[in-house]
């Protein structure tokens, strides 16, 4: 079975891939950003991507918490 998508449901689809595309690039930039600053290896910053990606909290300690 395919799914049927019409050409206005295509136009819409486009525009939101667009958006994503576009929010993952500022995304990619915020996190890379954070890790420099962090003065993170390359290892640890996979690791930061993660967490906050995914809200996987098994590699990371936080302070204070």
């Amino acid at each position: 079975m395919k799914l049927k998508i019409n050409k206005r449901d295509q136009n819409l689809i486009r525009a939101l891939k667009k958006v994503i595309n576009n929010n993952r690039k500022t995304e990619d930039q915020i996190i890379a950003d954070l890790a420099s600053r962090m003065m993170l290896t390359p290892h640890e910053e996979e690791i930061l991507w993660d967490y906050i990606q995914n809200d996987s909290y098994w590699m990371v300690e936080l302070e204070n918490k």
